[in-house]
């Protein structure tokens, strides 16, 4: 059997959660023998990506086109030969089909959130969200099988969707970073040796609750100015005024982009790690943190209950008292936080890419 995926996702967007879960997905579908071929239609690949592609020793096929000439009929039938010839199956890892595909042969889709159907006034825009719609909506009719990261997404996805839940499969996710790298501590940036400091993961977007972390911290810093708070995330959309409030807001480190070998020490040296996200299909900087055994604070109601259960202490997003009251706990440090930084570790360990990978290829052998 051999498996036919697009590269796009790694092309435009080698950093963000869906290319955390393509790369490691796909090498461990390598690792365990599974035939693959990368298929791609682009003027230019960025030099970040460029390196990655190269890493993964597979098969790969390219038109150096640009994508958008594949809604031409004859061009996309072309494209559709010569990527999908002599594959069984073909899985869109980021719940869009490309603009060449039609249906041909076996289709897996992988959604990860419904963002685009349940924060529709803090998601880009109106006709950014519509088309995510429509094309979520398209990939998940024509799907054969579908995967979701999360028993969350899945109930969403059936919820918000005309879908068969028996034809949706549960595979979790894991970490970016492998078991060997946890076990070593990296060093900190100079700017936080010696220093005690909260962390906050993610991509800047209104979604993601930075107002009430920052309101939290105000409360908190003027008592305890031994601490940092930190973050670490590209700008996403609807930000500005975000950027400009952390600007003003003292005792606070925002790193735009991180290094892999960076952010892992951050992780490893925090006192404990927020995130206050509203809406949340899996949430691995989360689970990034719970590797590293920092005790962990997230809001409640969507996928992080699940993938943090009683190994964090769960808040309602917008309550900044709860957020206050955690961060004078997880700053005293005492031996009490020590049962939770073990459940963190234990319930961590329960995700890995092997298990996502051996998941993954049983849903291909059973279609």
């Amino acid at each position: 059997m051999k498996i036919a995926f697009e590269l796009d996702q790694l092309i435009y967007y080698p950093r963000n959660g869906i290319s955390v879960y393509f790369y490691h997905l796909l090498q461990q579908l390598l690792a365990q023998r599974t035939a693959c071929r990368l298929v791609y239609a682009t003027l230019k690949i960025r030099e970040a990506a460029a390196a990655t592609i190269d890493f993964v020793d597979t098969e790969k096929c390219l038109l150096p086109l640009p994508g958008r000439l594949f809604a031409i009929p004859f061009l996309s039938k072309i494209a559709q030969h010569y990527f999908l010839k002599n594959t069984d199956l073909f899985h869109a890892v980021s719940g869009i089909l490309p603009t060449w595909y039609r249906k041909r042969g076996a289709l897996i889709v992988t959604i990860h959130d419904m963002v685009p159907f349940r924060d529709q006034q803090n998601n880009q825009t109106d006709a950014s969200n519509t088309w995510y719609q429509t094309e979520m909506k398209r990939a998940v009719t024509l799907a054969d099988r579908v995967i979701t990261v999360s028993e969350f997404t899945k109930q969403e996805l059936c919820d918000l969707l005309p879908v068969n839940p028996c034809k949706v499969t549960v595979v979790p996710i894991a970490s970016q970073f492998s078991p060997e790298q946890f076990q070593t501590k990296q060093p900190l940036p100079p700017a936080l040796q010696n220093k005690k400091y909260f962390l906050a993961v993610s991509t800047l977007s209104p979604r993601k609750n930075y107002e009430t972390l920052l309101k939290a911290w105000q409360l908190f810093y003027p008592h305890n100015r031994d601490c940092l708070l930190v973050i670490v995330g590209r700008c996403g959309w609807k930000c500005d005024r975000l950027l400009g409030d952390m600007q003003h807001t003292p005792g606070l480190l925002y790193y735009k982009e991180m290094a892999t070998d960076r952010l892992l020490s951050l992780y490893q040296h925090a006192s404990g790690f927020f995130n206050l996200s509203v809406y949340e299909g899996f949430g691995i900087p989360l689970l990034e943190a719970m590797n590293c055994g920092v005790p962990c604070c997230y809001a409640s109601g969507s996928a992080m209950d699940e993938i943090c259960g009683n190994a964090g202490i769960a808040v309602t997003a917008c309550d900044v008292n709860a957020v206050v009251e955690i961060m004078k706990i997880f700053f005293d440090d005492d031996a009490s936080l020590a049962p939770l930084r073990e459940l963190a570790l234990k319930r961590s360990r329960r995700f890995n890419w092997e298990l996502t990978a051996g998941m993954t290829r049983q849903i291909y052998h059973a279609i």
